[in-house]
């Protein structure tokens, strides 16, 4: 046990390889480790670091990987800097002992190398070589950030600000513990002295592999590791330890997967499909393990890792990873009549169907089937959404039957049919939909209140079904991370019933007018698409129907009921005539139900299957 970062014999430098993620404390970390620094006594232990020492020629400085504990030791250091900071810009008098900490404060950030010894893990700037103290993670901009750091409170010169410093991690933590420091001399100093006085165990592991065994054992204070930094850290360590990569190597093939798939959630959901898709054709069945579960990840992939042919499976995860993000970042892709279908898929919460879409892939399909098979399996989750049959806990299973299905189908030579799709996943008396009349019913209801994202794809899915269109606006357009178009009560849905509207549905009676309006407000008929429906609110009628037009998507729309949807001009019947939605002169509860009958007879037309009798819905 001991002190690190001392500033006396000879000095150790910790610097976190590149594999490392990047530095991803906040605020909450931040005020705590401020909070056990002042609140505890001097010596505070801050529990263990693990390294692994880099081979060296003599006469060189001693340089560490640091494995764990870049968390913390990357914070203390930008504490340090603020401090460092605090004393430059106050007024105290400057006497021995300030000058004294201002330089103990810069050699526990940076010190001054020989540069007769030409050493590549030196920092070159103005014709000198420096070694960091604590060097952290490249990964998002953190090392740049970090060095214009220590560059801006006056260690360094020309280092370049980089763009978006003060918005990522270590400028904001910068900037927090400024502001937090004390302001007073004795204060400040006490700080430091406490800060220069903690205490870690140093822990030294011979290898890299060793030191990420010693790191999943060991309970920390720092941020707890995904399920994929844990699959990583295996991975990586059992290919160094086999000799088949470098670290170097192993790491930048691995970034290769964490570029197709950036975000942590799809990173783990990714791993879970990928072995639920093939694990029973390319060997990484794991007994008694029949799916992949958040639960049981690490064991899986950690199983596998230590068959011995880890190579062969970081390979065929990294093909596989950029097949699934054409998958779960539809967006990217161009051309494809598969784009819209998986838009709508992650927009009804269908993760559990992806592992079938990744396997799915590998198969030669002919393109119109395909399609009929993205918009099957639309059609399927969307009647689940709106009624939760089958139950989510049997989505999985469902999915690995039908990839087993379809394996066998193959292994025969036989062509996958998506009719066939339809009756294997929909005619499933182990995991029965809902039936049509239990649909109907539930369109029926009140299905705002119910369920939203059901209320808006049945609105979408109708507009974008109709064939005569002459306006077709982009639905998925977004302000931000909101939608533009979105539901529309025409019946306002406030409970403070505007006079115009209790005269149009009940003759200026208010205490019926609240009944129909508790009755029908909610109901498919009354629903719509609009843009900027903030706009139309508790407006009248006539006044909602006409709104003033407005600049979308480098076109001028109404952003009232007459915006041209193929949705608002449906015609239902109005007293033994039709009429629609943007013609009619008035609005009640008679519209209401006859707009939605006609909507809920066109949505069923859309979404039964082929099997199912609709003649009497």
């Amino acid at each position: 046990m001991g002190q690190l970062l001392a500033t006396t014999a000879n000095v150790e430098h910790y610097y976190v390889p590149k594999y490392q993620r990047e530095y991803t404390w906040g605020k909450n970390e931040w005020r705590q480790l401020l909070q056990d620094i002042e609140e505890n006594d001097k010596g505070y232990f801050m529990g263990s670091i693990i390294c692994v020492p880099k081979e060296r020629g003599g006469g060189y400085p001693t340089i560490y990987d640091l494995i764990d504990g870049q968390q913390r030791l990357t914070t203390i250091g930008i504490i340090l800097a603020a401090i460092y900071r605090k004393y430059e810009l106050s007024d105290f008098e400057i006497d021995e002992d300030l000058t004294f900490k201002k330089s103990t404060i810069k050699k526990r950030l940076i010190i001054e190398g020989d540069k007769d010894l030409n050493d590549e893990l030196a920092l070159t700037k103005n014709n000198k070589d420096w070694y960091m103290r604590v060097r952290p993670s490249a990964q998002g901009d953190n090392l740049d950030d970090y060095l214009y750091l220590i560059s801006s409170v006056g260690l360094l010169k020309d280092v370049s600000k980089p763009k978006y410093f003060g918005n990522r991690r270590i400028g904001l933590a910068f900037n927090y513990f400024f502001n937090e420091l004390p302001e007073e001399r004795s204060e400040l100093d006490n700080l430091l002295n406490k800060i220069e006085t903690l205490t870690f165990v140093h822990i030294t592991a011979d290898s890299q592999a060793d030191a990420f065994v010693l790191f999943e054992s060991l309970n920390n204070r720092g941020v707890p590791l995904s399920i994929m930094d844990i699959v990583k850290n295996k991975m990586l360590g059992e290919l160094e330890t086999e000799g088949n990569l470098n670290l170097d190597e192993a790491f930048d093939k691995w970034q290769i997967l964490l570029k197709k798939l950036p975000d942590y959630k799809i990173q783990e959901r990714f791993l879970r499909h990928y072995y639920n898709a093939f694990k029973e054709d390319r060997e990484i069945d794991i007994e008694g393990q029949t799916r992949a579960t958040r639960a049981n990840l690490v064991r899986i992939y950690e199983e596998n890792i230590s068959k011995g042919d880890e190579l062969w499976l970081l390979k065929d995860l990294i093909k596989e990873s950029e097949v699934y993000s054409k998958l779960v970042y539809p967006e990217n892709r161009k051309g494809d009549n598969l784009k819209r279908y998986l838009k709508e898929l992650l927009f009804l919460g269908s993760a559990p169907v992806f592992s079938f879409l990744l396997y799915l892939e590998q198969l030669e399909i002919d393109p119109k089937e395909k399609v009929q098979i993205y918009r099957l399996l639309c059609d399927y989750f969307f009647r689940r959404k709106l009624t939760d049959k089958p139950a989510t806990r049997s989505l999985d299973y469902i999915f690995l039957n039908l990839i087993r299905y379809c394996r066998n189908k193959n292994k025969e030579g036989e062509k996958i049919r998506w009719i066939d799709i339809e009756s294997e996943l929909t005619q499933n008396k182990e995991y029965p939909i809902a039936d049509l009349n239990t649909v109907v019913e539930t369109l029926k209801d009140d299905i705002y209140l119910q369920n939203r994202v059901s209320t808006w794809y049945a609105l979408y899915r109708l507009e974008t079904s109709f064939s005569e269109r002459d306006y077709q606006p982009n639905l998925w357009g977004k302000d931000g991370d909101k939608f533009i178009w979105t539901v529309e009560h025409v019946l306002p849905q406030g409970e403070n019933i505007p006079a115009e509207w209790v005269n149009m549905i009940a003759n200026g009676d208010y205490k019926k007018a609240k009944k129909i309006h508790a009755s029908y407000v909610h109901k498919i008929g009354n629903l719509t698409l609009t843009l900027h429906n903030s706009k139309l609110s508790n407006r009248s009628f006539d006044k909602k129907q006409t709104l003033k037009k407005v600049n979308v998507d480098g076109r001028e729309v109404k952003i009232g009921l007459k915006n041209r949807l193929a949705l608002n001009k449906l015609k239902f019947r109005d007293n033994g005539s039709l009429t629609s939605l943007d013609e009619v002169r008035v609005w009640n509860d008679e519209h209401i139900k006859e707009r939605s009958k006609k909507l809920i007879q066109e949505l069923i037309k859309l979404i039964s299957f082929s099997w199912e009798d609709i003649s009497n819905i």
